[in-house]
């Protein structure tokens, strides 16, 4: 039998999907030499310069992340802890961190609040995105941003006849590591690999019938490929699809040509009937927001230079489509997107310093 039979339920737990590592009460590390071994393991050797570096460096963004984030205004993180002249080793972060303390202010608790921080900030910057950042966002947004033009102060996704007059087209900010680390830290479901909204797009049509042709534009120019999309990540709290075929067959003349008012209006008497709720899955959307969205992939080419082969890969990009009137309602209220950082913030904050 293994001689060194320690058995961590909360590590065999981790290992089996029980919980999660970023929830431990404590770090399990004996001394200094066990813990130059753990950070090794983990993906850093701090004999060699540049990964020392590169540790303090996650020690530094985790502290700037804390207190610009999660911290309440009367609480300061311990000086021992927070400036690499008063810590010195940052193996001593480590071992802090595996002390045992119930009390809530302890340097304990500290450190392992820190080093949450670190390891969601480490997985976030060492993803493919961080790799080719450039490549993805050309190679995704290009195509589709070529097919919004503006003429007369109007904008247009398509050209000529085929062209659908919209509010707005917004290409989505990247997320810093503040706004991403805090998404990742309050939903314990979500890693680094699982963001899926690194990049992503936004049309704001001007009624709910353009939100279903800015869909089947993308299709039918094939600037998505349907195939592709992740159909168990979409979300459609707007107009289900069955309410909208059934809207628009009832507002098809005998001649067949589509009465586009009227077909708005049956689709708004059909909403009227539904008791349309939240989407149930993300805890932190009111169930007053009304949103749809779609995760699709797109295969990307990566040229790495002569006489090397191309490196291909799919990466996910997230595609929202509001009307109008759904987007001003979101935009106020316990739906806002404030309100909504603002609950998301407060979980993070739980989770950092294990606040039951």
């Amino acid at each position: 039998m293994y001689k060194n039979v320690n058995f961590n339920p909360f590590i065999l737990g981790s290992v089996l999907g029980e919980s999660h590592s970023v929830d431990f009460p404590r770090l399990f590390l004996q001394d200094r030499n066990e813990a130059l071994a753990f950070i090794h393991a983990y993906g850093y050797d701090l004999a060699k310069v540049e990964d020392l570096k590169k540790v303090w460096a996650y020690h530094r963004q985790a502290i700037e992340i804390l207190e610009s984030e999660l911290l309440l205004p009367n609480e300061k993180i311990p000086s021992t802890l927070r400036d690499r002249e008063d810590l010195g080793d940052i193996t001593k972060l480590f071992l802090a961190a595996s002390l045992t303390s119930s009390n809530p202010d302890s340097v304990q608790k500290w450190a392992c609040a820190i080093l949450r921080v670190m390891h969601v900030l480490i997985h976030l910057d060492n993803d493919i995105f961080t790799s080719f950042a450039d490549d993805i966002k050309y190679q995704i947004l290009k195509p589709i941003s070529q097919n919004v033009h503006k003429i007369d102060d109007k904008l247009y996704l398509g050209t000529e006849d085929q062209r659908i007059e919209i509010v707005s087209y917004e290409e989505k900010s990247f997320k810093q590591n503040h706004s991403a680390v805090v998404k990742l830290l309050a939903r314990q479901d979500l890693i680094a690999m699982t963001l899926l909204d690194r990049v992503g797009i936004r049309f704001i049509t001007k009624n709910l019938v353009d939100i279903f042709q800015v869909i089947q534009f993308l299709i039918d120019k094939h600037l998505i490929s349907y195939p592709h999309v992740i159909s168990s990540l979409s979300k459609n709290t707007i107009c289900p699809t069955p309410t909208f075929m059934a809207a628009l067959e009832s507002s098809i003349s005998s001649g067949g040509k589509m009465n586009l008012q009227t077909l708005e209006e049956k689709i708004h008497i059909e909403l009227d009937k539904l008791n349309s709720q939240g989407d149930g899955i993300n805890p932190f959307t009111s169930k007053d927001f009304k949103f749809l969205k779609f995760i699709t992939r797109q295969f990307l080419k990566i040229n790495r230079g002569p006489d090397k082969p191309e490196f291909t890969f799919f990466y996910p990009f997230e595609i929202q489509i509001l009307d109008k009137q759904t987007f001003d309602k979101n935009m106020t209220g316990p739906a806002s997107h404030f309100e909504y950082k603002n609950r998301q913030k407060q979980a993070a904050r739980r989770r950092v310093f294990s606040i039951e």
